[in-house]
């Protein structure tokens, strides 16, 4: 447990004990954290996620095409995962697959990448979750803008995406995604 989260659970333990809570159940709420004061003498702290945007917290690139993953979700829209079209006319890229570390509840994603109408026009989103990918989007996206899409909430455990992009003439044409995130649904106060 981290020691912000151990110190808050403490100064709220001291202040269930200081008000004469003793005996009862009582719930006291701090950030994400929930403790509760069991008549047996006993305390039970339960800890919940918090609604939010996140980042993945992993990649998996099946091709081994992309470079740079991981700052595809370091929480930086100045940085970027890339991958590099080398032949002629339109293709789209082999996937790059942002991971989590657990099945997550989630109700909408968002994507910060670069676009270009001649270059890089569309993209293909896909979420994993219920044992099986499941298309959330495919068109096209405002250039280096957070672009958010809506779904039912899901047990969500991976995204994936791939980028249409065409080269011309003898320019190589590289796909780049700066940032990636999920939006948790949580059981706590909103982070703002």
């Amino acid at each position: 447990m981290e020691r912000k989260k151990f110190c808050e659970i403490m100064v709220v333990i001291f202040i269930m004990t200081a008000v004469g809570f003793l005996g009862n159940t009582v719930t006291a709420e701090s950030k994400d954290i929930n403790i509760s004061w069991e008549s047996e003498g006993k305390f039970r702290v339960v800890e919940f996620p918090r609604a939010g945007w996140i980042s993945p917290t992993g990649h998996n690139d099946p091709a081994d095409a992309w470079h740079d993953e991981p700052y595809a979700y370091d929480n930086n829209t100045g940085t970027k995962a890339g991958c590099t079209i080398l032949e002629f006319g339109w293709w789209w890229t082999p996937w790059i697959e942002l991971t989590l570390n657990s099945p997550t509840d989630i109700s909408k994603i968002r994507f910060f990448a670069w676009y270009d109408y001649y270059h890089c026009n569309e993209v293909d989103v896909d979420l994993y979750y219920g044992g099986g990918w499941h298309n959330l989007y495919q068109g096209s996206y405002p250039d280096r803008q957070w672009m958010e899409y809506a779904i039912n909430m899901h047990d969500v455990t991976a995204a994936r995406l791939s980028f249409h992009v065409q080269r011309w003439l003898l320019y190589p044409v590289t796909a780049d995604l700066h940032e990636f995130q999920f939006y948790r649904v949580g059981y706590g106060p909103l982070d703002p």
